[in-house]
C-alpha cells in the first residue's frame, strides 16, 4: 500500500473512533433523560389517569421524545410503577404510591418514596375538604368535559380600557 493510502486510511480510523466515542458520551448523558421521561410520563398517565399505555406511548410519548425509540418499558399493574430500559443499561423506574402522584425514583429508594405522605391525619390538621358536588380541580366530583359543560364564558385576557392605544399602532 502507498504512504498516501496508509495515512487516509489512518486518519479515517481515527475519526472513526472519534466519533464513535462522542456518540458513546452522548447516549450516556441522553439516555438516563429519556428514560426518566418514559417512565414518568407512562406512570402519570396510566396509574392516576386510568390511559391505555400503548395509546400514551404511541400518541404523547414518540412524538415529542426522540430518544423514545431506543427505550423499551414495563408496567407493574400490581405494584403500580413503570420501568423504561435502553440498551439494558440505562434503567429509570417511576412509582405511584396512593395519594402522592407519581415519583421518579433518582436519588431515593422505592420503600423511602412509599413511605411518604403529604397529609398525616394524626397532625391535630382536619383533613383537606373537598366539594364533593363540585367537578375537579375545586372539588372531587371527577373531571368536566369541556365539550357539553364549558361552564361560564369569560375571556382570555381582560379587554383594554376605552381609548387604550397600543404602542405598536400608528
Amino acid at each position: 500500500m502507498k504512504r498516501g493510502g496508509r495515512r487516509i486510511l489512518a486518519v479515517t480510523g481515527v475519526l472513526s473512533i472519534g466519533l464513535a466515542v462522542a456518540v458513546v458520551w452522548f447516549l450516556a448523558q441522553a439516555m438516563p433523560i429519556g428514560t426518566g421521561y418514559v417512565a414518568k410520563y407512562l406512570c402519570t398517565s396510566t396509574f392516576p389517569s386510568k390511559r391505555d399505555p400503548q395509546v400514551v406511548f404511541a400518541e404523547d410519548i414518540k412524538p415529542v421524545n426522540p430518544l423514545a425509540k431506543l427505550v423499551s418499558w414495563d408496567i407493574d399493574t400490581v405494584g403500580q410503577s413503570v420501568t423504561a430500559t435502553a440498551f439494558k443499561v440505562f434503567r429509570s423506574k417511576a412509582i405511584f404510591p396512593q395519594g402522592c402522584g407519581c415519583t421518579l425514583l433518582a436519588g431515593a429508594t422505592e420503600a423511602s418514596l412509599r413511605e411518604q405522605t403529604f397529609f398525616k391525619a394524626g397532625a391535630g390538621l382536619p383533613p383537606p375538604s373537598h366539594p364533593p358536588a363540585v367537578p375537579w380541580p375545586k372539588g372531587s366530583a371527577g373531571a368536566v368535559d369541556p365539550a357539553t359543560d364549558c361552564g361560564p364564558v369569560t375571556p382570555w385576557m381582560p379587554m383594554p380600557p376605552k381609548g387604550f392605544r397600543s404602542r405598536r399602532s400608528s
